[in-house]
């Protein structure tokens, strides 16, 4: 039987298998122990006989009474036995496994770890393969070849998600249906109304992707396919992520020289670590100095995020050495404040370093992006209208649309028939970038279309805003006539909200500027037409008689005399003139010019006069049209002759119609002219120099030419009339409340 031996007590008594075990269990973690430093040493070990803190020294080691080997040599030249010197080579051989397999273990964990299945855009695409497709388009090579590379060139990253993959299939079967829209526009759309943030809708920053996507809406657009280029610009937006300010009111206005708080400097920097400094869209960028910046820029804020909790706690420290100080202990404060300001004047540096590349780069980089975002959303809004007027003439061509009502012979109606996104895609392109003048003159007319006037003079007064500061910064840079534009618009709709004073005072501003004048929308160039409302303000609601008579007087001068050749403008011509004469008139009879006021009634008449005359030309060229078409109806009864059959129907469906809307035109411009006033005054007149003939027939007129009330007033001075003539007694006449 096997002895073991005690080394502390030194006897030997018979031994167990277990025991046994137990010191080839010692001697093995002894192995484990001389393998390497990564391996714990073993401690004591609960009921064996040999610890692995008693065993002795081995030959040949630095610490031969630490090693496990050095033990068993002692207990073996105790006992020698053939047995544990078989056990050598075994435990040798074990202990180089366990090396081999520490040394390789690392290499090991890295073999086993899958490869990333998923690529990013700038492992996929290179700034030369877009660059040559942006190339292709511009050389005009034919747009289907062109469109179906860049899809397979978004194909090869956006197969990468079945999602993805089957929302590409579906765009490319777009039915032919006007109710079906891109989900994704849909779902931008609803952002924007409700004026929700808009991170749930970005897809992360691709300028690659943002490229690629641009391009083919650009060829959808350019082959005439609205609603596909509509919706590839909407994806390519995802991949261009802004801050929109939908807190702010409209219309949105910068302060860009307000200076920043440390919140809201802290806040930008944070911005600009998630989107200038995001290592993807640095991978990404064509600008190299941007690049540049953003990734010092990135370094900066880690050093930045560091410093600042170091800078926290070194503010405490020279408190904290002076309570030392005052216990009795060894403390330097003096030592902690230069501590302190050595940090803080590091903190600046760093500071100083970032807000360089915040006005510098940074603000570069986010003009452009805003510029870029913005003319990509303005296109969409332009897109979505031209859709939505394709939309309504659809909806009425079908009878599926509210313009019917609520009829039961309509059971359909399109999922989208009141989809106003024209307007809010406007108010998203201004909140992107709130400076650019186009997207509020958009805005501003649009508003004026709604009805909505408060919110279109907003926009007009901060067009002006910024087109004087871009002037006065720079003469010449926003156009004077564009000026001018917005000036007069923006004074008619002070008129719309009836404050008048405010529109005399953008119109007198209008007239006082020295621009050149451009011909209008109709017989009036613009500074005329200026002219012509500024006076109709100043003689409807100001006490300012004579400017008002000269602002007409310039009006009248500057109307064509001769008759027009364009029957439209020949009708404004004489609206115009009589307008004028009679408002004079009015003018001159609250000034006492009695024989001014006179002749401006008089030359009222004579323009009414006219414009009777050629009614009633009108009316006679339309029964001599009659007649010939009843004359070459008759003909075609007898016979088939094609120039008979061609010339009725170029009478009946061309010369026709254009004589009935001149006649009705020229009958609603009688309509208007208030002659049945002009007549009545004119006739009280010759009543008050006892004209009596002349007032009866004046009178007469009115019976056929003026509306019920004064025509009523006309039958009753008749007879006061001739009563004054039968007993020469001169009796009052019934006059308008007003005179």
């Amino acid at each position: 039987m096997p002895l073991e031996c005690h080394i502390k007590e030194d006897y030997c008594r018979p031994s167990t298998g277990n025991e046994k075990l137990a010191v080839e269990s010692a001697m093995s973690r002894d192995s484990m122990c001389k393998a390497g430093p990564g391996i714990p040493v073993g401690t004591e070990s609960t009921g064996n006989i040999i610890s692995a803190s008693t065993m002795g020294p081995e030959p040949g080691a630095e610490s031969p009474e630490s090693t496990g080997f050095g033990r068993l040599n002692r207990l073996q030249s105790f006992h020698p036995s053939p047995s544990r010197a078989l056990l050598r080579p075994f435990l040798k051989f074990s202990l180089f496994l366990i090396i081999l397999s520490v040394s390789l273990l690392p290499h090991l964990a890295q073999a086993e770890e899958p490869p990333s299945l998923y690529k990013k855009p700038q492992q996929i695409f290179d700034l030369a393969t877009i660059q040559a497709l942006e190339n292709r388009l511009e050389g005009g090579e034919p747009l289907d070849a062109l469109a179906g590379e860049i899809e397979r060139q978004i194909a090869r990253y956006t197969s990468q998600f079945s999602a993805e993959k089957r929302i590409q299939v579906e765009r490319s079967q777009i039915p032919e249906g006007r109710e079906h829209w891109d989900v994704n526009l849909v779902r931008l759309i609803q952002l924007a109304r409700n004026k929700e943030p808009g991170s749930r809708y970005f897809l992360g920053y691709s300028p690659y992707m943002y490229r690629l996507h641009v391009l083919l809406g650009q060829c959808y657009e350019r082959q005439g396919d609205m609603r596909r280029a509509l919706a590839e610009y909407n994806q390519a937006f995802r991949y261009n992520p802004v801050e929109i300010p939908y807190n702010a009111l409209l219309p949105v206005k910068t302060n860009a020289n307000q200076p920043l708080t440390d919140a809201e400097r802290e806040r930008i920097y944070l911005s600009m670590l998630d989107g200038f400094a995001d290592p993807d869209r640095i991978a990404q960028e064509s600008n190299n100095q941007w690049a540049n910046e953003a990734r010092r820029f990135r370094n900066l804020m880690e050093e930045y995020t560091e410093l600042k909790k170091d800078l926290e706690q070194q503010r405490k420290q020279p408190a904290v050495a002076r309570s030392v100080l005052l216990r009795g202990g060894q403390a330097d404060p003096a030592a902690e404040e230069q501590q302190l300001q050595q940090m803080e004047n590091q903190m600046q540096t760093i500071v100083d370093q970032m807000e360089s590349i915040r006005t510098g780069a940074y603000l570069d980089y986010k003009r452009d992006k805003e510029q870029k975002s913005g003319d990509l959303v303005f296109r969409m809004a332009e897109l979505t209208r031209e859709i939505e007027k394709d939309n309504k003439q659809h909806q009425r061509l079908t009878q599926k649309s509210q313009f019917y009502g609520d009829s039961p012979t309509v059971p359909e109606r399109t999922e989208f028939s009141n989809f106003v996104g024209y307007g809010i895609l406007l108010e998203l392109a201004h909140r992107i970038d709130p400076d650019r003048l186009k997207f509020l003159e958009a805005l501003s007319e649009e508003y004026s279309r709604s009805r909505k006037t408060g919110y279109a003079i907003e926009f007009e007064i901060r067009f002006l805003e910024l087109a004087k500061e871009r002037n006065a910064a720079n003469p010449g840079t926003i156009d004077e006539t564009r000026i001018n534009n917005r000036m007069s618009n923006l004074a008619g709709l002070y008129t719309d909200e009836r404050r008048y004073l405010k529109a005399i005072e953008i119109y007198e501003e209008l007239l006082s500027r020295a621009a050149v004048d451009e011909p209008g929308q109709g017989l009036l160039t613009r500074n005329q037409q200026a002219r012509y409302h500024l006076a109709e303000l100043y003689f409807q609601h100001t006490g300012q008689r004579r400017r008002s008579m000269e602002l007409y007087e310039q009006v009248l001068q500057e109307l064509p005399g001769a008759r027009q050749d364009d029957f439209g403008l020949e009708l404004e011509r004489q609206r115009i003139r009589f307008r004028i004469q009679n408002h004079m008139a009015e003018l001159n009879r609250k000034i006492r010019r009695t024989d001014q006021e006179k002749s401006r009634l008089d030359q009222a008449r004579e323009i009414y006069f006219e414009l009777e005359g050629e009614r009633d030309r009108i009316v006679q060229e339309q029964n001599d049209l009659k007649e010939r078409i009843l004359t070459l109806k008759q003909q075609l009864r007898t016979s088939d002759d094609p120039e008979t059959r061609r010339q009725y129907y170029r009478l009946l469906y061309i010369e026709q119609p254009d004589v009935d809307e001149r006649l009705g035109d020229v009958r609603t411009g009688l309509a208007a002219m208030d002659i049945g006033t002009v007549l009545e005054r004119r006739a009280f007149l010759h009543i008050q120099d006892h004209e009596f003939d002349d007032a009866i027939s004046l009178y007469n007129e009115m019976l056929s030419r003026a509306e019920s009330r004064a025509a009523s007033r006309a039958r009753k001075n008749i007879i006061i009339v001739n009563r004054t003539l039968e007993d020469g007694i001169l009796r009052r006449p019934e006059l308008p409340a007003q005179w």
